[in-house]
């Protein structure tokens, strides 16, 4: 690790996880050749880096994914974050880092680069700079098995084409569920939530009730303050919440770009959204969705395949 402190949003991933330093990437016609550099934490964040998923099912990077076991975050509980990481230095890159856009592992790389810098897990970060100051308790990596009760069942659209209207069938041992949008497969093990050994994912490890996730939401809709209690400054969220991507194509599709972290609405009537211009969020595979619109000062947040009680709150959901 560096001896100069903080993150900066264009230090290369390879300053604080050497093993990025040397990628290589794989071309349209299936030839490799050196990274003209390594990505940086601004590209993690807006996932311009290079990376992919498994379930993105990119031709040219799912077999060398899944010859490499590189893990989503949903599954092989018994992974730690090295190892998960030296996994995804080794798979080569789908573009030039800050040349195009795909849906990607590198918020799992933002979550080891946090753990490198800070020496404590992500989850104890979280709770330490986030989760306390917002009064929430129910953000987890690594659930006792005593809490199994109250967490939400994990689901899959009943239908492999996942068509709306046919209803979900639970989850429960590990299994390969058919993601329609790529036509892929996403590793879903419903007992990775209660690995004490799982690698604490950044972009799909985490669990916590709709009720703590609506106090965060509102924390970003207030610009980074909530009940008197600030955890991020208003300019940094500002600058979070603008689109970052330009025109580039990405998973949700026209009229929408991505910002730091969140898929923004550039255009409402090309997005066929009723979310003014602005407004941002996102969706995990397990059916979580948020959104935010500073506009109208909207939060909203939903868990496919959940009935809701009457105030709206469900159990412990993994997101």
């Amino acid at each position: 690790m560096s001896s100069r402190a903080g993150i900066g949003l264009d230090d290369p991933v390879s300053r604080f996880l050497p093993e990025f330093a040397k990628l290589q990437v794989r071309g349209p016609d299936g030839t490799e050749g050196p990274a003209s550099r390594p990505p940086t934490i601004r590209e993690l964040l807006t996932h311009t880096a290079g990376f992919s998923y498994n379930f993105i099912n990119n031709p040219r990077l799912v077999n060398a994914y899944r010859e490499a076991r590189v893990t989503d975050g949903l599954d092989q509980g018994e992974v730690t974050t090295a190892e998960a990481m030296q996994r995804l230095a080794f798979v080569p890159l789908g573009y030039q880092p800050g040349t195009g856009w795909e849906y990607s592992l590198a918020t799992d790389v933002l979550g080891a680069v946090i753990e490198k810098v800070t020496g404590a897990s992500l989850g104890a970060f979280v709770t330490e700079r986030i989760a306390r100051s917002l009064r929430i308790e129910s953000f987890v990596f690594n659930a006792p098995e005593t809490m199994r009760s109250r967490f939400v069942q994990v689901t899959r659209p009943a239908q492999v084409t996942g068509a709306l209207g046919t209803g979900y069938v639970p989850v429960v041992a590990p299994e390969a569920v058919p993601f329609p949008p790529t036509k892929g497969t996403a590793d879903f093990d419903p007992n990775r939530a209660f690995s004490l050994t799982a690698y604490h994912s950044g972009g799909a490890g985490m669990s916590g009730t709709i009720g703590d996730n609506g106090r965060f939401l509102q924390m970003l809709l207030n610009e980074g303050e909530l009940d008197g209690v600030r955890v991020l400054r208003a300019e940094t969220v500002r600058q979070m919440t603008q689109n970052a991507t330009g025109n580039m194509p990405t998973l949700p599709g026209s009229g929408w770009g991505f910002a730091l972290g969140f898929g923004i609405v550039i255009d409402p009537a090309a997005a066929k959204s009723r979310l003014p211009a602005g407004s941002y969020g996102w969706g995990g595979i397990y059916g979580m969705q948020f959104w935010i619109d500073p506009a109208n000062r909207v939060v909203g947040l939903k868990r496919d395949g959940v009935k809701l009680n009457r105030f709206g709150i469900p159990k412990s959901v993994s997101f």
